[in-house]
């Protein structure tokens, strides 16, 4: 793969259209009724050497991560089909950027469950990103970040 294709970001096709998820946040009050504040998501996915897909056929382009109603203190998951774009194997990283605000990032975390494996050049595979909310999230009322996929350096 050149270096030129390693740094090219597929950013026009695959730019989100940020889409918004709310998560709420349930306080207990004193006289035990519960009120709710929503807690916006927003994100978009940045891939480099890779496509991102709704489907193992690669026809429905992921351009957004919608994680709907996320309850503190849980997890919730997404899947996507992946596909190396490159004409080499290579091996992918999975990073957050530019949370909004930047704290975030200590409250709500971003896994997935790919193994390391090298994959081949047009192979798909699926992964699960999965989204983790700390119990407590301090006075964080919306938050936003981005995601990039990309071939490990």
């Amino acid at each position: 793969m050149s270096h030129t294709r390693d740094l090219l970001i597929l950013s026009a096709a695959i730019t989100a259209a940020i889409m918004s998820s709310y998560l709420f946040i349930g306080i207990l009050s004193p006289g035990g009724t519960q009120a709710m504040e929503s807690l916006p998501s927003r994100g978009n996915v940045k891939t480099i050497g890779v496509g991102t897909y709704w489907d193992a056929n690669c026809s429905d382009s992921v351009f957004s991560l919608d994680w709907g109603i996320v309850e503190p203190g849980s997890s919730k998951n997404i899947t996507i089909c992946i596909r190396n774009e490159g004409n080499a194997d290579m091996v992918l990283s999975l990073n957050t950027s530019n949370w909004i605000p930047p704290d975030a990032s200590r409250y709500i975390t971003l896994s997935w469950d790919y193994d390391g494996q090298p994959i081949h050049p047009n192979e798909v595979i699926q992964v699960t990103l999965t989204i983790e909310t700390s119990a407590t999230l301090g006075d964080i009322n919306t938050f936003t970040f981005d995601v990039q996929i990309r071939e490990k350096s």
